[in-house]
């Protein structure tokens, strides 16, 4: 953390005002933001109290400026390190092990340990106009402060190259802005709010192909968007909420054909199928399920079907698994195999059974695991017999 102060002094005396309060023992009022630096006006008092960022600092020296007279340079805390403690839950820590330094002429310099980290124009003693800031001795940023604010189109460099052009606000991204890899291609170019992507915009993958297409809310894609594989075709087309699929919305299958073919179409919920949907086969005209769905998992009422579009299963699900009443059919014929109450994707408890080929009934009672168990009756080639059964067979 950088302690920062807002008044620059020259010779001794104040070079510069800024807004401020000015009472004994109490802290000044916030002053102005110099990039991405607080300044704050501590009092030379001592016990002198300004809290920064939720802590308590207190000066318990007059002198806790040295100055330097002929170069204009100002050190805070000087060679006295213990000059500055800081407080937190009523507990004294040390806090300097560095020199952090201004220098005040028709320019503002900031300097820790003797190496430049910014600097900007003066203007009637506000920094105002040009303003740089560097990490390894390179610019990292450029812009234009004005009254201790840092606004309007600014650039982000990492090693000389650009990451970042836009516009600012108060030294975070707010209005339109591109992003690029250090390779100079673009990544992003849209709207941005407090220094987060906001509102529309377009992400791109490394090679240059589109990846997203739509709004985004505090760097999320939310609301209306569509998302591209790497080759740039359309894989989600629908509605996102922080950054999941969430709402209604049709997914396709990821592959790079030029025709799309459509994978899923309805609800989705944390960037899973839920509530009311439709899954496809791999043709994309020919629906595999109808009905609801639980975390990409058929549950509840639904309709199930072949890849030829004959319906197989009819009724409840759970968790993917018939469970519930429903009912199973010779997914060739159309025609009915089971029916009745089933339990893990077998007829357990009540239910009926039909004949594979014919489609007419030959088994109704008590059933387990597709076989009657219970008290039913089988229809043989000698007619009907009823009994207690026992895993198919009639018990005696």
């Amino acid at each position: 953390m950088l302690i920062c102060i807002s008044d620059a002094y020259k010779d001794g005396e104040i070079y510069g005002s800024w807004d401020k309060e000015t009472k004994p023992i109490e802290i000044m009022t916030y002053a102005f933001k110099f990039g991405k630096y607080n300044f704050y006006n501590i009092p030379m008092n001592t016990n002198a109290v300004a809290p920064i960022n939720g802590i308590t600092f207190r000066i318990k020296h007059k002198n806790a400026f040295t100055i330097d007279n002929s170069l204009q340079k100002i050190t805070f805390g000087g060679n006295d390190y213990n000059a500055i403690n800081y407080y937190t839950n009523d507990n004294i820590h040390n806090y300097f092990s560095k020199n952090i330094k201004f220098i005040v002429s028709d320019d503002f310099k900031f300097y820790e340990n003797d190496v430049l980290i910014a600097e900007c124009k003066m203007e009637d003693g506000q920094p105002n106009g040009k303003y740089l800031e560097y990490k390894n001795e390179q610019i990292s940023f450029k812009g234009y402060i004005k009254n201790g604010h840092v606004n309007g189109v600014c650039i982000e460099y990492v090693d000389k190259k650009i990451k970042f052009m836009g516009h600012y606000s108060n030294r975070m991204k707010h209005g339109e802005g591109i992003e690029t890899n250090k390779d100079g291609i673009m990544l992003f170019n849209g709207n941005y709010a407090n220094d987060y992507k906001n509102g529309h915009g377009e992400e791109y993958h490394p090679n240059t192909k589109i990846k997203y297409k739509g709004y985004f809310k505090n760097d999320h894609y939310t609301e209306e968007g569509n998302l591209y594989n790497e080759a740039g075709k359309l894989i989600y087309s629908g509605e996102f909420k922080d950054g999941l699929f969430d709402g209604i919305g049709t997914k396709y299958y990821d592959d790079n054909d030029d025709k799309r073919t459509k994978l899923y179409s309805g609800e989705f919920k944390n960037g899973y199928y839920n509530g009311e949907g439709i899954l496809y086969n791999i043709n994309g005209s020919t629906i595999v399920y109808k009905g609801t769905f639980l975390n990409n998992k058929y549950h509840g009422f639904g309709k199930e079907y072949n890849d030829s579009g004959h319906i197989k299963y009819e009724g409840e699900f759970m968790n993917g698994f018939y469970f519930g009443n429903g009912i199973k059919y010779n997914d060739k014929k159309g025609t009915k195999n089971f029916e009745g109450n089933f339990r893990n994707g077998l007829l357990c408890g009540k239910g009926s059974q039909y004949n594979y080929f014919s489609g007419d009934l030959c088994a109704e009672g008590e059933f387990n695991n597709n076989v009657l168990h219970g008290k039913g009756k089988l229809l043989t080639k000698d007619g009907w017999v009823s009994g207690n059964y026992v895993n198919g067979k009639l018990s005696t």
